[in-house]
């Protein structure tokens, strides 16, 4: 397959304001609804004051616990396994600050945004649990078990004793926000037993599972719409209140129900990143061997769900070490769920692990790069299985030659340029290659024109443009041809839009789809006495142009000829993509080599990343402008997550206290540097048809820990804790300490 890189097919429809995302659907009688949100942290409600709320004009109804529509199933259910249990008004039972205690329903946004804010609450409180440093020495494992909690192989004391350098020290990410550009929004119609929703989702189909459990509903009775989701990072791969409230007040009033969050309340009602304080041992000989790699976490989470952010799970594979360990346990605190964010455990454990190997670098007088390819692992020694692809070394090489590595001085504070400071720091980049079961249809017409269609997501990362481009690549019909549809439930079922598993799994479904209905046609042609192709080879025709074109003599024929003569039939296939012997067989993963360039000010003590390079490992790119653009806002990501993201949580009442955009400080443009990302663009043939694999996820990978590794490089000053401010760095450099 050859691809080539493709402007948006959806970009005219979202610049002009003709994509509708979840907010954007206008119905008829539409009401809207604002929730109220607790101000305590644990307890209950003892009895709600309405009086004020009531009088607002264009109040229709205020739905509290003692008036909610009961359902049937309340969220425990054994096909919600996953789900997190979150507050639908079934009791008065308060577990987090900001939860959604009641919901204001009116003609407009306005009163119903008024009517909520006269909303009073009494509450009965309980002492509740809201500071993580305090809860560190009573965390426990996670309730799963498995892996997560605990994973070893060799003996590490045995390994640690034989070790000339030993590097141990805690490093510690914050709560993070998801902030996608679109908040949360749902809007819910019903229409005597059936239910349209109209949800931003990056699981369409979960949605409908939900909701058909919490409401004891045919799943053939819900349609969920999605076709433009405004962002997500993991954040809208759940369902929060907001969604089975709309539901509730639709059903009874009888009339559509429109919630859409601010982003204050999004901060509350979904979900976060969680916490994570990682302990992490290496040892190592003088000539830089690793011997044994330890990484003990801990990290945040809520009554309402244990998620796990495997964070030591990276140092699993990542580099040849015959005794590793990892255990993870969890810290709970009455605050607001925890939940997946863009690599959940990769991100934050490729901070801390890749911190550590820069540590011991310095430990033992070894440049950072030149460690890194004496330890590569040629194998993944979790399963002793072979890597379906592994091109790391050239990452390394490459990237290391786009940056200029070579001319980097080993010392700290070595390099200056005017009066700053200037650190060069570099990291390896992974993130697990997954395959899930996904489904797709794809249409020929009478026209010649193609339809591909799937329950998949478009989340902003370019999914009508990949699928559009694999089918036209199938078919041999132009792109501007093909008319892509996702986001509903009434095609075939497709996984969720996370774990960078869209092009690897619905993609290879589309192919599939595509070359099915291509032999249809081309059959078709074959037993026409009427088409130039009769009787010829199947085999020996390929596809062009909208043409089929037999090789030996050059006879061809176009798609709307063949089914002209067949009625003007639309012929259609469908095909279903699932992982498949690759996963007995191989270890899966992509890599990346990121390096970075810092200048921090000796006397403010302000970073800035001048320059950053990414050289990644990620299989074929289908769409290289789409990947480039996805692999670039991951290292952006990456760097905001070193030195400025992060929440400012109050330990007494469990709650954010940046809460909004303006506080909550994530980068700008102003704030970085040149950007060089590139992909080596391989096929992988070994995972899947398409030589696919993700790369969502991948770009954060790493980049914090580039990032950290070069301010340490610029001042001699190492911050175990992100983000990496002023006040740290000042605090800090009195001693120079590391």
């Amino acid at each position: 397959m050859t691809v080539q890189p493709r402007w948006r097919v959806d970009g005219i429809a979202k610049v002009t304001g003709a994509a509708q995302f979840g907010a954007d659907f206008m119905l008829e009688r539409l009401a809207y609804g604002v929730p109220v949100l607790s101000t305590i942290a644990k307890g209950r409600v003892r009895r709600f004051d309405l009086h004020d709320a009531r009088s607002v004009r264009g109040l229709i109804e205020i739905i509290t616990p003692s008036n909610a529509l009961r359902l049937p199933n309340q969220g425990i259910h054994p096909e919600l396994k996953d789900a997190p249990r979150i507050a639908m008004l079934q009791d008065d039972g308060v577990y987090y600050s900001g939860q959604v205690i009641g919901l204001a329903v009116a003609e407009s946004l306005e009163a119903a945004q008024e009517a909520a804010s006269l909303v009073k609450a009494e509450y009965r409180s309980e002492d509740a649990l809201c500071d993580f440093e305090a809860q560190v020495a009573s965390a426990r494992p996670p309730q799963s078990g498995g892996d997560a909690a605990a994973y070893a192989r060799g003996d590490f004391a045995a390994a640690l004793s034989r070790s000339d350098v030993e590097v141990q020290a805690m490093y510690s990410t914050p709560v993070q926000h998801h902030n996608p550009m679109e908040p949360h929004a749902t809007i819910a119609h019903w229409e005597g037993d059936r239910l349209t929703l109209y949800e931003p989702s990056q699981w369409i189909v979960f949605v409908r599972t939900c909701i058909a459990v919490w409401f004891g509903v045919p799943e053939a009775n819900i349609r969920v719409l999605g076709p433009f989701v405004g962002g997500g990072f993991g954040g809208k791969g759940a369902l929060w209140s907001h969604s089975p409230l709309a539901v509730m007040a639709s059903k009874m009033l009888q009339r559509p129900v429109k919630i859409a969050l601010n982003r204050r309340e999004v901060y509350t009602v979904t979900a976060s990143r969680p916490r994570t304080q990682q302990k992490v041992l290496i040892g190592a000989t003088k000539a830089g061997e690793l011997l044994a790699i330890r990484n003990d976490v801990v990290l945040q989470a809520s009554p309402q769900i244990e998620l796990i952010e495997d964070s030591g799970t990276v140092s699993h594979h990542l580099y040849k070490c015959d005794a590793n360990a990892t255990s993870h346990r969890v810290a709970i605190l009455d605050t607001s769920p925890t939940w997946v964010m863009r690599a959940p455990g990769e991100a934050t454990g490729s901070y801390a692990l890749e911190s550590a190997v820069d540590e011991v670098a310095y430990r033992v007088g070894i440049d950072p790069l030149e460690l890194r390819l004496r330890n590569y692992a040629e194998k993944d020694q979790t399963n002793e299985k072979p890597y379906s692809q592994k091109l790391l070394r050239d990452c390394y090489t490459l990237g290391a030659k786009r940056f200029g590595w070579e001319h980097r001085p080993h010392a700290p504070r070595s390099m200056r340029k005017g009066n700053q400071w200037i650190g060069w720091g570099m990291a390896t980049a992974t993130y697990p290659a997954y395959r899930a079961a996904s489904s797709a249809v794809v249409r020929i017409s009478p026209d010649g024109k193609a339809f591909v269609g799937s329950a998949t997501h478009e989340i902003g990362t370019g999914t009508y443009t990949v699928l559009a481009q694999i089918a036209a690549e199938e078919l041999g019909i132009s792109i501007d041809q093909i008319d892509v549809r996702t986001g509903d439930t009434e095609l075939p079922p497709a996984i969720y839009s996370g774990g960078s598993l869209t092009v690897a799994t619905v993609g290879t479904a589309v192919q599939l789809a595509a070359q099915r209905v291509k032999q249809l046609v081309i059959q078709m042609a074959v037993d026409d006495p009427a088409s130039p192709l009769h009787q010829s080879e199947p085999a020996q025709i390929k596809v062009s142009e909208g043409e089929l074109i037999l090789d030996r003599n050059g006879a061809r024929e176009r798609y709307a000829d063949i089914l002209g003569r067949q009625g003007g039939r639309t012929v259609e296939a469908t095909a279903e993509a699932k992982p498949g012997q690759e996963i007995e067989r191989y270890s899966t993963h992509s890599f990346g080599a990121v390096f970075a360039e810092v200048g921090v000010d000796p006397d403010l003590f302000t970073v800035r990343v001048r320059r950053f390079v990414g050289v990644y490992d990620v299989g074929r790119v289908i769409n290289k402008k789409a990947g480039i653009n996805q692999l670039t806002g991951g290292a952006v990501w990456g760097i905001g997550m070193a030195l400025f993201e992060g929440a400012q949580m109050d330990p007494r009442y469990g709650r954010s206290v940046n809460m909004d955009l303006s506080e909550y400080h994530l980068p700008a443009h102003a704030d970085i540097g040149e950007m060089d990302i590139s992909v080596l663009d391989v096929p992988d043939l070994k995972f899947n048809p398409l030589g696919a694999r993700g790369m969502g996820e991948m770009g954060i990978t790493g980049a914090a820990a580039a990032v950290a590794n070069a301010v340490f490089h610029a001042t001699g000053i190492r911050i175990r804790d992100l983000p990496i401010t002023i006040d740290k760095l000042i605090e800090r450099s009195s001693n120079h300490s590391q």
